[in-house]
């Protein structure tokens, strides 16, 4: 380019220099935030560099341990269920030990980048103890993510370390959380959060798990987290005990986080309130455990096939006919413009196990009782995702499978009904049988 100025060059210099000057200053701040999350020294309000620091939340609420009338057990199911989350912090947990204590837990599988050198070191310990011992789980990871790209990769670590424990959708009886609590990620713009949480949740149920929650603070929800799009059963909030908003509720048990300037809040409540950070529990070295309590209906914690209903859904684009046992999965596919055709059997709570399996390419789902047509599908590409449910014996209701050799995806359909059946097979459909049985009327 002719160069026309007659101003000095120098100009030109500085503007270099500063552009150097600032890109130093960046890059120095940048290197700061990588190696926070590269040691695993979380920095938060509850934590500096990676050690749990002071008695109370980031409001100043009084983090008073362990509370009796918070932790008061009980027979009925429908009552708030106690639990803990756990980390490395915990060392190595005697699970046979704390079961006595905990209803439930949620297990950090690490944090930010999707990189081994990140995984939770105490991850496949913990893993192991709560499924020895029965003790239904979720799973968690610290975020370090400033933007949605980067927590597309903080969910493929999460997928990753399923994938490497063999942990199926079906067999989490809590959501997967980010936890959003880290200095390096405060500030951000309230869109921004918002695109960081719509990131992680969609990588995951593009993945087939269907259940994705946050972790926050009760600050970080009203001053951050206001513009994400996400029920109260997926919200997980940290706020300490305190008696100036501790509202009991049935047998003793907390019903709210909530008071103060987060009253407006309350009338959506949460899934789940982590009210300390002190507990001292059987099993587990020290007094540093997170202890939370559950909602009173949340429908997490009920078994996966408590009810044993089967919900069916047509996807009037594909053809497909889905079938599953989670209302939630149900209710998310509907949002995105499945049609909801209602209940579509009643499966036995055990019994011989109905394999789902998912194709990448067709995008359409398979379910079967056969391990040897699962393990041919897995052999052909398809992704399998565990025991949908489970089938009675030959005294059940009979399922019956048809399919439409013109259809390239979602060609099976699977019916009690033999009106149904008969109608699909006048149309050219094929008769393969019975798939499985039904719990009895």
């Amino acid at each position: 380019m002719t160069r026309t100025s007659n101003a000095p060059i120098i100009h030109g210099i500085k503007a270099t220099l500063v552009v150097v000057a600032l890109a130093f200053v960046f890059a120095a701040t940048t290197s700061t935030a990588w190696a926070s999350q590269e040691d695993g020294l979380e920095n938060s309000w509850r934590y500096s560099d990676g050690e749990l620091i002071g008695a109370s939340d980031d409001d100043g609420a009084f983090d008073v341990g362990e509370v009796s009338g918070l932790t008061a057990q009980s027979t009925s199911p429908d009552l708030v269920k106690f639990g803990i989350d756990v980390s490395h912090h915990q060392k190595t947990i005697d699970w046979a030990k704390a079961k006595s204590r905990v209803r439930y837990a949620i297990v950090r599988c690490g944090w930010g980048h999707n990189t081994s050198a990140q995984d939770d070191s105490q991850w496949a310990n913990n893993i192991r103890g709560v499924r020895q011992n029965d003790i239904p789980f979720g799973v968690y990871i610290y975020s370090y993510a400033t933007n949605a790209t980067e927590a597309r990769d903080e969910a493929q670590h999460v997928l990753r370390q399923l994938r490497e424990q063999g942990i199926t959708y079906e067999e989490l009886s809590l959501p997967i959380y980010l936890d959003m609590e880290d200095n390096t990620t405060n500030g951000l713009s309230r869109s921004t959060y918002a695109q960081i949480v719509d990131a992680f949740r969609e990588e995951l149920q593009s993945n087939g798990y269907w259940e994705v929650g946050v972790y926050a603070s009760c600050s970080w929800w009203a001053d951050n987290l206001s513009e994400i799009d996400m029920g109260s059963d997926w919200m997980w909030i940290a706020r300490y005990y305190s008696k100036d908003y501790y509202t009991p509720g049935q047998d003793g048990y907390a019903t709210t986080p909530f008071g103060g300037k987060f009253s407006s809040l309350a009338s959506n409540g949460c899934g789940i309130w982590q009210y300390s950070s002190m507990a001292q529990l059987p099993g587990i070295p020290g007094n540093t455990t997170d202890v939370n309590v559950a909602d009173l209906n949340m429908r997490f914690l009920q078994g996966n096939y408590a009810s044993g209903t089967m919900f069916r859904l047509y996807n009037p684009n594909s053809g497909e006919h889905f079938y599953t046992a989670s209302q939630h999965e149900a209710e998310f596919l509907t949002l995105a413009g499945w049609n909801w055709e209602d209940k579509g059997w009643v499966a036995p709570t055990s019994g011989s196990a109905v394999y789902r399996l998912y194709n990448p390419n067709g995008g359409d789902h398979h379910y079967t009782l056969s391990a040897e047509e699962k393990n041919h599908l897995v052999s052909l590409g398809w992704r399998y995702e565990g025991v949908g449910w489970y089938s009675a014996g030959e005294s059940g209701v009979p399922l019956y499978r048809q399919y439409n050799p013109n259809a390239k995806s979602g060609a099976h359909n699977f019916t009690t009904s033999t009106t149904e059946r008969d109608m699909l097979v006048r149309l050219g459909w094929h008769d393969e049988g019975v798939a499985w049985y039904a719990k009895a009327k």
